[in-house]
């Protein structure tokens, strides 16, 4: 053993934790790429997210849909919904290609994931 592997303790993570973050950080490259604007980084990312969803259902069949999974997703189709006609024709071919994509998986969800959509949009609704 030498100085520097006693000074830096490993940190063990559990199951929940280290799928959760993996989907946290996912959520965070969505996001760049939604205020960027970058609609094919965002299918990419998105894609990425649902495949790490399935690797964690597990971990999400014990504790529920994280609602910081619900929340990413409503407003990521908030934001297509809602996102301007004139920056829609500003968008590259692939941009707007990929934004139309978006759509079809977000419809494409689970049951689950549609329902816990559906009272996240309410409850949020309510609040503003």
């Amino acid at each position: 053993y030498s100085d520097s592997d006693e000074d830096t303790k490993r940190k063990v993570l559990t199951e929940k934790e280290k799928r959760f973050n993996k989907l946290k950080e996912i959520i965070g490259n969505i996001k760049q790429g939604v205020e960027r604007h970058t609609f094919s980084t965002v299918e990419t990312e998105f894609t990425l997210l649902l495949k790490e969803f399935e690797k964690s259902k597990k971990v999400i069949d014990e504790t529920g849909i994280p609602s910081f999974f619900i929340r990413a997703v409503y407003l990521l189709e908030d934001k297509i919904k809602n996102f301007a006609a004139e920056d829609k024709q500003k968008l590259s071919a692939a941009n707007s290609k990929s934004m139309v994509a978006i759509s079809r998986k977000i419809k494409k969800l689970s049951a689950d994931i549609i329902e816990s959509l559906k009272h996240f949009s309410q409850v949020n609704n309510n609040i503003y």
